[in-house]
């Protein structure tokens, strides 16, 4: 865990500090710069092209991580397997771009007769899917040797700064609609110089001859891998990021950008995860490489722990000071039909953090179909969930959806760990945990105002945050963080 703590402490110092220019966005600039359906298009290109990048990719971030152990050898340059990656990943974005092109036509009018903005900028879809699919498995190979800081730092901090700072030069007229979508483009840009010029500082811009790679591992298993990969991380980023594009395709854009807002404040309560997701995984593929099962064990378990506490930690904070973030928005009551949102999203990611490194835990596994498979299924449950929910309830629908997938989809791979390894991040102290947090959740939501916004945020921060705060330091249910709440202090005084 020695690792994890460090890059994970760090890793969550860089993103609380972009969580914070998040905050900053989404309660101000946004709202301010931008109109809903403005919001809505932003928030549809870059979602959708999270959203896109496993197809373009086929699997290759997942091969990256899976057999870089396998082919580490710094003399021998790691035996090509950086180039190997980009001549993979580019006959695969080749492939797609040209199912792509045969279908233009339809995808652009049938978007084009929904809403103007869609007919203006539909042209910038497949070129933003295009560049972020390379950011990313870019980020992803650098993750191999154990730096999740700089590669989070360039892609977060591109975009947390960039976008407003487009979007204010658009609201004080200094650039026009079509200008702003420009920029948008170039951020993208942007962040993947910036991934590879970061992998290059730290010497892992190496080309060798590709066909080293075959010698070392059979192409059938690199294949058979990334073909589940694919898979997987479809599923993954369906869970994640489908909403977003279901909320556009299916219901519009002005509900898309309100959806955006409440997401931007639940998805608050990721930034644990993130960390732990980054640099987690590459130790478990290393760990079950070794067959080293007890060191799996330990970090499913207290991954677990430690993600629920800082998720419930969150939550408290975010749902009993709700009104007042919402109070304080530029013209915030446009965007408080997304309160409930914030709810429903707010309860699915802390179902996600309470179950750990579930998905690496299998994913590099003898068992890794059976992670792939069950993400794919319940990736497209989430399709069918949307496509009922979202004309019946809009964007609380797409939320739900989101909340019943989450659900589903831990609770099988729960059951699968402890069948096949034994595995169990559970104990009556997650009972006590839970019951407190979910209990001081309630309360707070509950809690009367007292008419000045920012008295309010301080004694209901102070008061709900710091009793759960207290209970995390005098029990052991949660000892990692309680550890690290300790050594910061003295680290202090």
């Amino acid at each position: 865990m020695g690792v994890i703590k460090r890059q994970g402490i760090k890793y969550s110092i860089v993103v609380y500090a972009g969580a914070f220019i998040g905050m900053l966005n989404v309660l101000y600039f946004y709202p301010k710069f931008l109109s809903e359906e403005e919001l809505g298009i932003t928030k549809f290109l870059i979602d959708t092209a999270s959203l896109m990048a496993p197809f373009l990719l086929f699997g290759a971030p997942n091969v990256a991580t899976r057999f870089f152990p396998q082919l580490k050898d710094q003399e021998k340059k790691h035996h090509g397997f950086f180039g190997f990656l980009l001549t993979y990943a580019g006959i695969s974005i080749l492939l797609v771009s040209l199912l792509y092109l045969i279908f233009r036509a339809e995808i652009v009018a049938y978007y084009s007769a929904r809403d103007p903005l869609f007919r203006d900028y539909i042209y910038a879809l497949w070129l933003v899917c295009i560049i972020y699919a390379l950011s990313t498995l870019i980020q992803r190979y650098s993750f191999n040797y154990r730096r999740i800081v700089l590669p989070t730092l360039i892609h977060d901090y591109t975009f947390k700064i960039g976008t407003p700072l487009l979007a204010g030069f658009y609201f004080f007229e200094i650039a026009s609609l079509d200008q702003f979508i420009y920029g948008i483009i170039a951020l993208f840009v942007v962040d993947l110089t910036g991934q590879f010029l970061y992998l290059k500082s730290i010497g892992g811009l190496q080309f060798s001859p590709v066909g080293a790679v075959i010698k070392k591992v059979e192409f059938k298993k690199i294949m058979e891998f990334g073909s589940f990969g694919l898979l997987g991380s479809v599923g993954f980023s369906m869970i994640f990021f489908l909403d977003s594009f279901m909320v556009g395709t299916m219901y519009n854009l002005s509900g898309l950008g309100v959806f955006a807002i409440a997401a931007a404040i639940a998805n608050v309560m990721n930034i644990p995860f993130k960390a732990f997701n980054k640099i987690g995984p590459p130790m478990i593929a290393e760990a079950w490489h070794n067959r080293d099962y007890e060191k799996i064990a330990v970090l499913y378990r207290r991954s677990s722990a430690v993600l629920l506490t800082l998720g419930l930690g969150v939550f408290i904070l975010i749902w009993t000071n709700l009104d007042s973030l919402y109070s304080l928005m530029p013209n915030g009551e446009r965007y408080m039909a997304g309160m409930s949102v914030v709810l429903i999203l707010g309860l699915s990611r802390l179902i996600d953090l309470a179950t750990g490194l579930n998905a690496a835990v299998i994913g590099y596994s003898k068992y890794f179909k059976f992670n792939f498979y069950s993400m794919s299924v319940l990736g497209l449950s989430n399709v069918a969930l949307n496509y009922y929910l979202i004309p019946e309830y809009g964007i609380d629908g797409a939320a739900t959806a989101t909340l019943i997938s989450f659900f589903l989809f831990n609770l099988v791979r729960y059951f699968f760990i402890y069948w096949k390894f034994g595995f169990q991040p559970f104990d009556l102290n997650t009972l006590k945990l839970s019951v407190v947090g979910l209990g001081l959740i309630f309360f707070g939501g509950w809690m009367p105002g007292s008419g000045n916004v920012w008295l309010d945020m301080v004694w209901q921060s102070l008061l709900f945050g710091g009793v759960f705060l207290l209970v995390v330091l005098t029990t052991n249910w949660s000892p990692d963080i309680r550890q690290l709440v300790v050594d910061f202090w003295r680290k202090i005084f």
